[in-house]
C-alpha cells in the first residue's frame, strides 16, 4: 500500500513494490539508463513489475517519460488504465501532458482538462451538489453529462456559495454500461493528480459491480463506501470526491470523550485553511472531525474516520433534487474531543473565531448522551439502532446560532424570537442560521401536560423530535416541558404584538428501516405541538417509513373523521344540537392562520364553561383528526388536519354546537343544520353527506383545459383623481359586521395616519331615524368610508340590516356627498361590495335609490369549499387607492361569501373593461387570469376580483383581502391600499 509523505508535495506517492525488488530510484535508472531501446531489458522490467502492456507500448511510454520518469505506483496505474481502456493505448499517450516542476506526478489527460474547464474549475462544489453522472454513453465523442440533485449546469454554477464546503475541481465521473472503465479512469486521474480520493458507488440492482469497484478502490488506497438499497427504481450513481481536509486522529471514540459542535465563520477556501490550521494546532486533543454537510451522525461510526464526503439522499433515490429534510449544514463540524482536553479545544475555537458548544459525551463506544448545560437530556443506544444498512445521515442534532447558545428558558426564547419578529419566519435569521434547533427527546403520555399524545411506541422507538427550549430536564419530561415552555412564550409574544408567521420544523427520521413507521411517530407529537399552540407548520416529516414518494412534505394524521353518509363523529354531537361551521383561513401553501386560531381557541375557552358551547370538532372529509384535550375540557377538542389526499388538498372546517352563535360572530359561523336522532345533520340548506365531502376534496382544479383561461383586463392609462386640498390626518369610518375585518382595517389605517371610528351592524342593531341621522353625520365628517361584510363561510346573520342601512336615502345622500363634495374615498369588501355594486356605485360611480343595478349577484350556494386561498392580480393603477400597488402584482386573499356570485351583462362588462374599471382579476398559480374555481369563486366571465368606479374613488373587492393581511407583513394588500389612500389625501391637485 502506498504511504503519504507530507514533507513533499501534496499527493506524492512512493512505494517499494511488493511484487518486485525495484524501488522508484531503480525504476528511474532502468528507464533512462539503457540505450538502443533494448527490448529484452524492457521485457524483463515488464515481468518484474507484472505489467500487462506489451513491450512495444512500454517503449512508447519510455519516450514520453524520458525526462520525467514515473513512480512504480504511477506506472502500475497507467498499466491498469491501459488494460481497461477501449482505445489503443498508444493513441492516448499523445494526450498525456507532463509537469516539468514535479517529475513524480503525471497530469490528467487533455480531455479531462477540457471537461474541467466546461465545469468552471474556479467554482467551488462538493460531491453532494454536483454528483456528476454520465448515462447511456454511446461512444467517446457522445458524452451525456447529468447533474445530481436535479440541477442543471447553470444551476450548479450559480448555487449559493454559502453552502459549498469543498473545492473538488478534480472530480470526473463517467458511466459506461459495459465495464468499469469510467470509475477506474476517474480514480486514476485523481490519484495521479495528487489528491486523496474517496469513492461512492451505488447500484441498487447489481451488488457485484459495487463489490468489484470497492476491491479496485482498496488497491489504490481509496476510502470506498457502498450503498445498496431496494427501491422502486434501479439507481446507478458513481461519484468520486477529493478530500482537501487532512485526516486527523484515529480509532473509535472512548467513554468520556466529548462531542463539540463547531461552526465556521464562512465556507470559502479561507475558512477551510483556518480549519486546517485549527485541527493542526489542536493536534492530539481532537480524535475525529466530521463534516455536518450530511448530518450530525454521518461518519461518526463509519469504517473510515476524518472528513467524509457523501452522495446526497436525492442521488441515492434517483429523485429530482428536493433535499427536503436532510438539514445539511456545511458550516458545521462535529469534533470528538479526548476527555480532559475540552478546555484547550474551546480556547482554540475562540482564537480562530469559531462558534462552539459541547453538546454531549460518549458513555461507551456504542452510545452517547446529548447534554444541555451539563445536564443529560437523553441517552441514545447506538447499538440498538445501528446496523449495516442504516443510513446515519438522516440524523440531526440541530443548528448552531452565532454565538452558539442552547435556549434554556422563556426569557431566552423571547430574546431569540425578538430578532425575527419583524421578519415573520423563524428560519429567516442572518446567514440562514436556525433560531430553534431540534433535539432528540423522549415523549411522555402525560395528558395533563401535553394533551392526548398516543404515538403508539414500539420496541426501542421511544424517540421523537422536540425543540431545545426547556429548562434542563431528564427522561420523559423533555418533550412535554420543552414544547409547553417554548410555545407558551410564543403565545405571549403574539399577544404583545410580535408577528410570527411560520415556525419550520424539519424532523429527521429517528428510527431504522423496518422497525416502525416513522411518520406515525411524528404525526401525533407535531400535531399536538401545533394544536396546543396554534402555530403554522411547514416542511413536516414524511407520513410513511422511508417513503419512496419523497415529494409530499405534509403532516399526515391517522384517519378518523366522518363515518357513513353524513354521520357525525361518534358521541360528540347529540340529537337536537344546532351545528355551525367556521372556516379557517389559510395562506397560499394551505397553512392555517394561527392568529385566527388563537382567537378562536380563546373564544372556545371562554364559552367552555357555559351552556352556549356544547361541543366542538374539526371535520374535513377523510382527513384525520388529532384531538387535544385540555383546551376547554375533556369533552371539547380543537383539531388541525394535515394532508388530505394525494392531490395535496387540505380542507378543514370547525363544527360547533352552539345555542347562540352571536358569541362567535367575529368568526363568521355558518349555520348548517340540526343533528337528528341518527347522528346526521339535518339542514334546511343542504344535507352534508360523505359523498359531498369527497367531492369537496377532489383534485385541485388547476386549469384542465385552455377554455378556462381568459385574457387579462387591459390596462387603461388615465389620470388618477386628485384632491383640491390636502388633509393632515384623514378621518376613516368603518361600517362592518365582522370584528376580524374591522381589526385588520383599524391596524392598517392607524399605521398610515388615519383617525378611525367604527360601527358594527349586528342582528340586534335598530334602524331608526336617530341611528340613521347619526350614521349620516359620521359619514359626512369622514374623509374615507370602509364597508366590510362577513367572510366566505358566514351566513350574514344581520338579516340584511347592513344593506338596509346603506341603501337608506339619508345614508345614500351622505355617501354621494362624501364622494363628490368632500372628494372622499370608499373601500368595500365582501358583502359591502355586493351592496355598493347593487347601488351602482361600482359601475356608474353614483348611488341610486331606484334599485337599478349596473351589475348583479347570484345567490348560488357553494357547498364545495377550497382550502387554497384565491390569488388575485392588480390590473391597473386607476383608483387612487391602488397608486402604490405594483402593477400586475399578485396577492392572496380570502374568498367572498356564498352570495357573491358576480354576474355582469356582456355589454356592461365591455364598458367596464374599456373604462379600466376592472381593478383586479382572479389568477391561477402561474399568474394568469382564470375562470377555474377557486381562483374565480364567483364565476364571473372575466374572473373579476375587484371593480372601481369610473373616477376610481370607489373600490370594491369581491374577495376579502383584509382576511389575509397578516400573511404579508408590511407588504400586504390592505396596507398598500391605505398607504395609497393616505398619499391621495396628503397630496393636492
Amino acid at each position: 500500500m502506498p504511504r503519504r509523505d507530507n514533507s513533499l508535495f501534496s499527493g506524492l506517492f512512493f512505494e517499494k513494490s511488493a511484487e518486485s525488488d525495484f524501488s522508484d530510484f531503480q525504476l528511474h535508472k532502468k528507464i533512462n539508463g539503457f540505450s538502443g531501446f533494448q527490448a529484452q531489458k524492457l521485457a524483463k522490467l515488464k515481468d518484474d513489475l507484472a505489467l500487462k502492456m506489451p513491450v512495444d507500448e512500454l517503449i512508447e511510454l519510455r519516450k514520453a517519460f524520458r525526462k520525467n520518469p514515473p513512480t512504480v505506483m504511477a506506472l502500475k496505474i497507467i498499466d491498469d488504465y491501459r488494460s481497461s481502456a477501449r482505445a489503443c493505448f498508444t493513441e492516448e499517450l499523445s494526450e498525456i501532458r507532463l509537469s516539468g516542476g514535479n517529475p513524480h506526478i503525471m497530469k490528467a489527460l487533455k480531455k479531462y482538462e477540457e471537461l474541467k474547464k466546461r465545469f468552471s474549475p474556479d467554482t467551488p462544489r462538493n460531491i453532494s451538489e454536483i454528483g456528476l453522472m454520465t448515462r447511456n454513453v454511446a461512444g467517446r465523442e457522445k458524452e451525456s453529462v447529468f447533474f445530481g440533485g436535479g440541477r442543471t449546469q447553470a444551476e450548479c454554477e450559480t448555487f449559493d456559495k454559502g453552502k459549498r464546503v469543498g473545492y473538488y475541481s478534480s472530480i470526473i465521473t463517467k458511466w459506461d454500461e459495459a465495464d468499469l472503465r469510467a470509475e477506474r479512469r476517474a480514480a486514476v486521474e485523481a490519484v495521479l493528480y495528487g489528491f486523496e480520493p474517496q469513492a461512492f458507488f451505488t447500484d441498487a440492482a447489481d451488488t457485484t459491480r459495487m463489490d468489484e469497484f470497492n476491491e479496485y478502490a482498496e488497491s489504490l488506497a481509496m476510502a470506498a463506501y457502498g450503498y445498496c438499497r431496494g427501491t422502486e427504481k434501479t439507481v446507478k450513481a458513481t461519484a468520486l470526491g477529493i478530500s482537501e481536509i487532512p485526516r486527523i486522529g484515529s480509532g473509535m471514540p472512548d467513554m468520556g470523550d466529548k462531542i463539540i459542535l463547531l461552526q465556521l465563520k464562512d465556507v470559502e477556501r479561507a475558512a477551510l485553511t483556518s480549519l486546517r490550521q485549527f485541527l493542526k494546532e489542536a493536534g492530539i486533543s481532537v480524535k475525529r472531525a466530521i463534516n455536518n454537510d450530511v448530518g450530525f451522525l454521518n461518519g461518526l461510526f463509519a469504517l473510515n474516520y476524518g472528513f467524509d464526503a457523501d452522495v446526497s439522499e436525492t442521488e441515492i433515490f434517483g429523485e429530482t433534487g428536493e433535499e427536503l429534510f436532510l438539514e445539511k449544514r456545511v458550516d458545521l463540524v462535529t469534533l470528538v474531543v479526548r476527555r480532559g482536553r475540552v478546555k484547550q479545544v474551546l480556547a482554540l475555537t475562540s482564537k480562530y473565531g469559531f462558534a462552539a458548544a459541547v453538546v454531549g459525551r460518549f458513555t461507551s463506544r456504542a452510545s452517547f448522551r446529548l447534554m444541555n448545560k451539563g445536564a443529560e437530556l437523553t441517552s441514545i443506544d447506538m447499538a440498538a439502532i445501528y446496523y449495516a444498512d442504516y443510513d446515519f445521515r438522516n440524523y440531526n442534532l440541530g443548528s448552531v446560532s452565532e454565538p452558539y447558545k442552547i435556549i434554556s428558558a422563556e426569557a431566552d426564547l423571547k430574546s431569540m424570537l425578538k430578532n425575527v419578529g419583524d421578519v415573520g419566519d423563524m428560519n429567516a435569521c442572518q446567514g440562514g442560521k436556525t433560531v430553534v434547533g431540534t433535539l432528540l427527546g423522549v415523549s411522555q403520555n402525560t395528558a395533563s401536560e401535553a394533551g392526548v399524545v398516543k404515538p403508539g411506541f414500539s420496541g426501542f422507538g421511544n424517540a421523537v423530535n422536540a425543540v431545545s427550549l426547556a429548562e434542563p430536564q431528564t427522561g420523559g419530561d423533555i418533550f412535554t416541558r420543552a414544547v409547553n415552555t417554548a410555545l407558551n412564550a410564543v403565545m405571549k409574544l403574539v399577544a404583545t404584538g410580535i408577528s410570527i408567521y411560520n415556525i419550520q420544523l424539519n424532523p429527521a427520521f429517528l428510527l431504522p428501516e423496518g422497525s416502525f413507521e416513522r411518520g406515525k411517530l411524528l404525526e401525533y407529537a407535531l400535531g399536538v405541538f401545533y394544536l396546543e399552540n396554534a402555530l403554522s407548520l411547514n416542511s413536516l416529516g414524511y407520513g410513511t417509513a422511508r417513503s419512496k414518494d419523497i415529494s409530499s412534505p405534509q403532516l399526515r394524521m391517522q384517519a378518523t373523521g366522518y363515518s357513513g353518509d353524513g354521520a357525525l363523529i361518534d358521541g360528540i354531537f347529540k340529537s337536537g344540537y344546532k351545528i355551525y361551521k367556521i372556516g379557517i383561513p389559510r395562506d397560499e401553501f394551505g397553512i392555517p392562520d394561527f392568529k385566527f386560531i388563537l382567537k378562536l381557541a380563546a373564544q372556545i375557552n371562554i364559552n367552555a364553561s357555559t351552556e352556549n358551547l356544547l361541543a366542538a370538532r374539526l371535520i374535513s372529509g377523510s382527513v384525520a383528526e388529532a384531538v387535544v384535550a385540555g383546551t376547554a375540557g375533556d369533552r371539547l377538542g380543537f383539531s388541525f388536519s394535515g394532508k388530505l389526499s394525494a392531490q395535496g388538498e387540505n380542507l378543514s372546517d370547525l363544527l360547533l354546537a352552539l345555542d347562540d352563535a352571536e358569541e362567535f360572530a367575529a368568526f363568521d359561523p355558518e349555520y348548517i343544520g340540526v343533528v337528528d336522532d341518527s347522528g346526521r345533520i339535518k339542514s334546511a340548506l343542504f344535507n352534508v353527506t360523505h359523498s359531498e365531502l369527497n367531492r369537496a376534496s377532489a383534485r385541485y382544479p388547476f386549469e384542465l383545459n385552455p377554455g378556462q383561461r381568459t385574457a387579462a383586463a387591459p390596462v387603461t392609462q388615465k389620470a388618477v383623481a386628485l384632491r383640491s386640498h390636502s388633509v393632515a390626518m384623514p378621518k376613516l369610518m368603518i361600517i362592518h359586521d365582522d370584528f376580524a375585518s374591522e381589526g385588520a382595517f383599524i391596524r392598517a389605517a392607524t399605521e398610515h395616519g388615519f383617525a378611525v371610528s367604527s360601527l358594527r351592524i349586528s342582528r340586534d342593531y335598530v334602524i331608526n331615524a336617530e341611528n340613521l341621522r347619526s350614521v349620516r353625520e359620521s359619514i359626512l365628517s369622514s374623509d374615507m368610508l370602509v364597508i366590510c361584510g362577513r367572510n366566505a363561510y358566514g351566513t350574514y346573520s344581520n338579516c340584511g340590516k347592513m344593506a338596509q342601512l346603506i341603501k337608506a336615502p339619508v345614508v345614500t345622500d351622505a355617501i354621494n356627498e362624501l364622494l363628490y363634495r368632500n372628494e372622499g374615498l370608499i373601500l368595500s369588501t365582501g358583502l359591502g361590495s355586493k351592496i355598493l355594486g347593487e347601488m351602482g356605485l361600482l359601475s356608474r360611480g353614483s348611488a341610486e335609490y331606484s334599485g337599478v343595478s349596473g351589475i348583479s349577484f347570484s345567490g348560488k350556494k357553494r357547498i364545495d369549499r377550497s382550502p387554497k386561498l384565491p390569488g388575485i392580480r392588480i390590473s391597473n393603477h386607476y383608483s387612487p387607492m391602488l397608486s402604490e400597488v405594483k402593477l400586475r402584482g399578485r396577492y392572496f386573499v380570502a374568498p367572498g361569501g356564498a352570495e357573491m356570485g358576480l354576474r355582469v351583462e356582456k355589454n356592461t362588462l365591455l364598458e367596464l373593461q374599456t373604462s379600466g374599471q376592472i381593478a383586479a382579476q382572479f389568477i391561477d398559480p402561474t399568474g394568469m387570469p382564470t375562470l377555474a374555481f377557486p381562483y374565480n369563486p364567483f364565476e364571473s366571465d372575466m374572473a373579476i376580483a375587484a371593480l372601481s368606479s369610473p373616477d376610481g374613488r370607489v373600490l370594491g373587492f369581491f374577495c376579502l383581502p383584509e382576511k389575509t393581511a397578516f400573511l404579508r407583513g408590511g407588504n400586504d394588500l390592505i396596507d398598500i391600499v391605505f398607504r395609497s389612500s393616505y398619499q391621495y389625501f396628503s397630496a393636492r391637485g
